[in-house]
């Protein structure tokens, strides 16, 4: 008898040994599954600047804004800011990340001849870039950029608020487009016009 009873017991133990192992690794594969999605939820932003941000990403759009963000920094930063030598690259550069809007904008920088005057003149032209923001709820995608444009030459310097809205929707990456994205209706919300010194570039 007690080598049956012990031999029970013994029994008892591997099975309840067995069954606690098993929820063991139940929960441990449950943990580590909500852990892993976590962790995918995660993203790390890194900006132009170098700088690195973290963020909590609930959807593809908490990350496509991030990417239209930076479309619009960078087409800001080529198409208000050249000199003399870096216009023409500039120009190219800025007409692949925008739409139909770009025969616009180029008409206009025809018209008003400002290839000929940055050379004439020796302008060159920066920006500061202060806010940008994009309403994701709107179809298509739409947004705002706030910024100053300064024109430089050697007798001094002049600036004004370049405020400009457009829309932006979705295209295939390229090399030349790494975002995948476009830029189009483009619009520049302040009237003024640019003064520098001795009405050097309107």
């Amino acid at each position: 008898m007690s080598y049956k009873t012990a031999g029970e017991l013994s029994k008892t133990i591997t099975i309840t040994a067995i069954v606690v192992s098993a929820a063991a690794l139940v929960a441990g594969y449950f943990v580590m599954t909500k852990e892993v999605n976590l962790q995918k939820n995660k993203v790390i932003v890194i900006d132009t600047k170098g700088q690195v941000y973290g963020s909590q990403m609930t959807n593809a759009k908490d990350m496509r804004i991030f990417e239209y963000k930076d479309q619009i920094r960078k087409f800001y930063s080529l198409w208000y800011a050249f000199d003399e030598n870096s216009y023409k690259s500039n120009i190219e550069k800025g007409l692949l990340l925008v739409g139909e809007c770009g025969k616009e904008l180029l008409n206009k920088y025809a018209d008003q001849d400002v290839e000929r005057k940055l050379f004439e003149k020796n302008l060159k032209l920066e920006v500061t870039i202060k806010d940008i923001q994009i309403d994701m709820d709107t179809n298509p995608v739409s947004g705002k950029i706030w910024g100053i444009q300064t024109t430089r030459r050697n007798k001094g310097s002049a600036s004004r608020n370049m405020n400009c809205s457009f829309i932006i929707y979705d295209v295939d990456r390229s090399d030349e487009n790494s975002h995948g994205c476009k830029i189009d209706n483009w619009v520049v919300d302040n009237v003024d016009i640019i003064t520098v010194p001795d009405n050097s570039y309107e």
